[in-house]
């Protein structure tokens, strides 16, 4: 039997479900009721990278040192550069085919026995984004770079130019799919996956605006119909790599909570540390971007000795430094090294620092108690769970994950500033990706994914449960007939 992997790009059952009620999108609807799903959890941080990685090996960040789209050296994460065995490695030794269209992180493309075209990041339609570069002049245009370029640059302004990016998107979507039905038309291989990348692409920017996706999703609709219709021989597995949400509009001060519960410490006088309270969060919530962007290259030339401290720990107990999204502490934090024992190291977990053994595993315990308990005036938790970093990661990176993991709700986000409390106004600068375009939905914590399956050997009416993105592999292996290798 042969398999068929179609990923959703960040799909959630949010707006599935409801357009599902509303009786939209007929053939999810119709998966959805009649044959399995159920809700899978990507990775944390829920960022399309490290989540395809996980997907593709079957393995947990812990043991692919992969925790973000960079390296800690600053060298961009490649499925290519990866020392593990993907799935389509696994497939080429047991002398299985593939065929693998439009997958993020998968440029430059690798040899196997099938067809690889990338999806974004290619540079460009002259890239190195095809196997068997032949193939290349046959499919060119694929990219669709001329209004993929414009309908990122027309998203400064999302609502004027909706049916201009909608339009777009769909154009693309359409001809992708083309690609990999023609593909899978000619040959019959033994595993194949599409990936949908304009469904993340259209939340970003339109998550306040069901209308416009809905339309879109309309169209993602049709071409799952139309494989279910044309593959009806393969057993076919639907996900996403990770969820969305509205963007978050809350900042939870976490290092000025740890300090409130004694865990982390200010130097300088009394006026010093007031003025870094009242100053850098006020800074924070009405500066510009660019502005706050010179400022920031202002206080790169202040950096302290107190940096090279933590530097100096961050080498001590992580080894492999700092990662790519991890605070870069300046002396504007003015944090005391020598007594903290917590702060925020990224914005998904707490470091720990200047404590071992009994001390260690008590300051944990104690946080994550106190951070399940948080809750806001309104009497909601600001923290949705937190864990220690053993109870979700195992492997040889596992010195590289947080000492303590947390997910904040929804509309929290967790931030490093000195702060008379606990929680402030979260600048809508914070989701710009270039002067003035801002996200309108995010993916921060955002780790329920969707999952779905239709074909031959599924079972009709069986409700998965909650799987995990690391489950996937072995799943689609098994359908095939292969071994997990040692």
């Amino acid at each position: 039997m042969k398999a068929m992997l179609i990923g959703l790009d960040g799909a959630t059952w949010t707006k599935l479900e409801k357009w599902i009620e509303m009786g939209e999108l007929p053939t999810i609807s119709k998966i959805y009721r009649e044959y399995g799903h159920g809700t899978m959890l990507s990775t944390i941080p829920s960022y399309t990278c490290p989540a395809i990685p996980t997907l593709v090996t079957g393995k947990n960040q812990a043991k692919t040192g992969i925790f973000d789209f960079f390296y800690p050296d600053g060298t961009p994460v490649t499925l290519k550069t990866m020392k593990h065995l993907k799935l389509w490695n696994i497939l080429d030794i047991n002398g299985k085919t593939s065929c693998i269209v439009n997958l993020r992180m998968a440029f430059p493309v690798e040899k196997l026995n099938g067809i690889m075209i990338s999806g974004n990041p290619a540079t460009s339609e002259d890239s190195d984004y095809v196997y068997p570069p032949e193939l290349k002049e046959r499919i060119r245009g694929f990219k669709c770079e001329e209004i993929n370029n414009l309908s990122e640059e027309l998203t400064i302004d999302p609502q004027r130019n909706k049916e201009i990016i909608l339009n777009y998107r769909i154009t693309m979507t359409k001809n992708r799919y083309k690609v990999f039905k023609e593909l899978n038309l000619e040959k019959d291989y033994d595993f194949s996956l599409f990936w949908i990348g304009g469904t993340d692409f259209m939340q970003h920017w339109f998550w306040d605006d069901d209308e416009t996706l809905l339309r879109y999703f309309r169209e993602v609709d049709h071409i799952l119909r139309d494989i279910t219709e044309t593959f009806t021989d393969r057993n076919i597995v639907i996900i996403s790599d990770h969820g969305c949400q509205p963007r978050q509009n809350i900042k939870f001060y976490l290092n000025a909570w740890l300090e409130r519960e004694g865990y982390l410490y200010l130097d300088g006088n009394l006026i010093s540390r007031g003025l870094r309270k009242l100053a850098l969060p006020l800074m924070g919530s009405i500066f510009s971007k660019k502005t706050k962007n010179r400022l920031q290259r202002l206080v790169d030339k202040l950096r302290s000795k107190s940096e090279g401290q933590v530097q100096e720990i961050y080498v001590e107990n992580f080894k492999s430094g700092k990662g790519p999204r991890d605070v870069a502490y300046n002396k504007l934090y003015g944090i005391d090294w020598i007594r903290t024992k917590a702060y925020l190291k990224n914005h998904w977990g707490i470091g720990i620092i200047n404590a071992k053994d009994l001390e260690y595993e008590t300051l944990r315990e104690n946080i994550i108690r106190k951070l399940k308990l948080l809750e806001d005036k309104n009497g909601k938790r600001i923290i949705k769970e937190a864990w220690k970093r053993e109870d979700l990661f195992h492997g040889p990176y596992l010195n590289q994950v947080p000492d303590i993991v947390f997910l904040t709700s929804e509309e929290y986000a967790a931030g490093a500033l000195p702060s008379f409390k606990i929680t402030g106004r979260l600048n809508k600068d914070s989701y710009e990706i270039t002067e003035g375009r801002f996200f309108r939905g995010d993916h921060e914590g955002a780790i329920e994914a969707i999952l779905m399956a239709h074909g031959p050997d599924i079972k009709k009416g069986f409700c998965i449960g909650r799987a995990r993105i690391m489950d996937i592999m072995p799943t689609i292996l098994h359908m095939l007939g292969v071994d997990l290798p040692d």
